[in-house]
């Protein structure tokens, strides 16, 4: 079977197999690439990270910060390569719970997966999304396409809340980091773990 397409004007264009446009669609799809999403799982695999994607500077300020975490994390992955360097995967949980504790979310991590995912883990998979094609602007720029914040265990034993919530109309970034630490006891609202998972 052919296919023929034709331009505005009605003009007679290109004659398409029916093999040639499945190969087309095919190539297309392979391209696109995959984000996290909640209750759906995303692939990390530091091995296999284009690490000279992170080596020159960003003029942009959020994403050479992003830049910088991403760099000490691929750090942590050459000290660390038995906790670090083994493929894994992320999620975020369907469920919401309004107001959490940090040490709740960490307890709930773990019935969804292995644990909740720490600074590195996190790091890791902002630098698999821009590896795998997304751009610096839709990973650090963009609003994120999060309904919640993610839960990260901090370097400092604390938890951090990462990234927009789009139930609350935060428009952040995916790579946006709030600041304050929440101990174990420290309540927080509207925020969900990112829970990592071994292959």
């Amino acid at each position: 079977m052919i296919v023929t397409l034709h331009g505005t004007e009605g003009e007679r264009i290109l004659d398409l197999t029916h093999e040639q446009i499945e190969a087309i669609a095919n190539n297309y799809f392979a391209k696109v690439t995959q984000r996290p999403e909640r209750g759906m799982k995303f692939s990390v695999d530091a091995k296999r990270l284009n690490n000279a994607l992170f080596e020159i500077p960003r003029t942009d300020e959020e994403q050479e910060n992003a830049r910088q975490i991403i760099v000490e994390a691929l750090n942590q992955v050459k000290k660390n390569p038995e906790k670090y360097a083994k493929p894994f995967k992320t999620t975020t949980p369907c469920g919401f719970w309004p107001f959490i504790t940090a040490g709740e979310l960490a307890i709930l991590a773990k019935e969804f997966g292995d644990h909740m995912a720490d600074w590195v883990e996190q790091a890791l998979e902002w630098a698999q999304r821009i590896s795998n094609g997304e751009s610096w602007q839709a990973v650090c720029n963009d609003a994120d396409s999060n309904y919640y914040y993610r839960a990260v265990m901090w370097e400092n034993g604390c938890v951090r809340m990462i990234g927009g919530a789009r139930r609350v109309r935060d428009d952040s970034s995916a790579t946006k980091m709030l600041k304050h630490d929440f101990k174990t006891d420290d309540y927080m609202g509207y925020t969900i773990p990112l829970v990592v998972m071994y292959e």
